[in-house]
C-alpha cells in the first residue's frame, strides 16, 4: 500500500474510539465504511476529507469503474481499511486464501486452453463444482493427512512444512482437461510444490511411471552394498 505524504494523511487513527459508531461525516467529508474487522479502531467507519487525492486515499478495485463519485458510492472503503480487512481474512483462513489464488490463476490458464475468457472459465468451473471453497477443502484434507501423497499416489511422501513443501493443487492430467473443455474436482489433488513443479504438464500415466522409477532407484540395493556402509 502506498504511503501517504505528510500533507495527505487520512487521520490520526488513535483518536477514533474502538467500536464506537460515528453517525455521519460532516463538513464536506467523504465516508469510509471501515474495515469491519472486530476490535479495529476503524471497524465501523470514519470520515475522510474530500480534499484528499482519491488516487492515494481510496482503494482501487481492478474490476471497478474509474475512481469518482460513482465508484465511491459502490465501494467506499479507504486503502488503509481495505488492507486491514485483507490481512484479517488471510489470517482467518489460509487455505481459502490459497484456494482463491489457485482458482483465479487456473481460470486464466484454462481460458487459454479452451479459447474463452477467464470469466467464462470460472463459470465453467462453478458448473462442475470447482469453487474456491471446494479447492480449500482439498487443501484442508491434505493438511490433515500431513504429508504429500506417497509415490503410488503421485507424490513424494514428505511432510508439508512450507516453502517447496507447501500444499498446492495439481491438475492430474492437463492434456485431458484441455481437450475435454471443462474441469472437475476429480481432476485435482493436493501435493507439494516440489512435486507439482516436477510433474509440470505430464499426463497422469507418465507421472506415475516417473514416480515408480524414482521409487525403484531409491529402494534399489545393489549386491554387496553392505560392504560400503560405514
Amino acid at each position: 500500500m502506498t504511503a501517504l505524504p505528510d500533507d495527505q494523511r487520512l487521520f490520526d487513527i488513535t483518536t477514533i474510539p474502538v467500536r464506537e459508531i460515528i453517525e455521519q461525516a460532516t463538513n464536506g467529508n467523504e465516508w469510509c465504511t471501515g474495515s469491519g474487522v472486530p476490535g479495529d479502531n476503524c471497524e465501523l467507519g470514519h470520515p475522510v476529507s474530500a480534499d484528499f487525492d482519491p488516487d492515494i486515499v481510496w482503494f482501487k478495485n481492478r474490476f471497478a469503474t474509474p475512481i469518482g463519485k460513482e465508484f465511491l458510492s459502490n465501494k467506499p472503503r479507504c486503502r488503509r481499511c481495505e488492507q486491514v480487512l485483507r490481512n484479517w481474512r488471510d489470517r482467518q483462513d489460509e487455505d481459502l486464501t490459497k484456494a482463491k489464488d489457485w482458482w483465479y490463476g487456473h481460470a486464466q490458464k484454462c481460458a487459454k486452453w479452451w479459447g474463452c475468457t477467464p470469466k467464462r472459465a470460472r463459470e465453467l468451473f462453478i458448473l462442475r463444482g470447482v469453487t474456491p471453497e471446494t479447492i480449500a477443502s482439498i487443501f484442508r484434507h491434505a493438511r490433515e493427512h500431513g504429508s504429500c501423497p506417497k509415490w503410488d499416489r503421485g507424490g513424494c511422501g514428505y511432510k508439508f512444512d512450507g516453502g517447496r513443501r507447501d500444499i498446492t493443487g495439481d491438475i492430474k492430467d492437463p492434456g485431458k482437461v484441455k481437450a475435454r473443455g471443462y474441469l472437475t474436482l476429480e481432476d485435482i489433488h493436493g501435493q507439494c510444490k516440489s512435486c507439482n513443479s516436477a510433474k509440470g504438464p505430464m499426463s497422469w500415466d507418465d507421472w506415475m511411471t516417473y514416480c515408480a522409477f524414482h521409487h525403484w532407484c531409491e529402494a534399489y540395493q545393489p549386491p554387496g552394498w553392505q560392504q560400503h556402509v560405514a
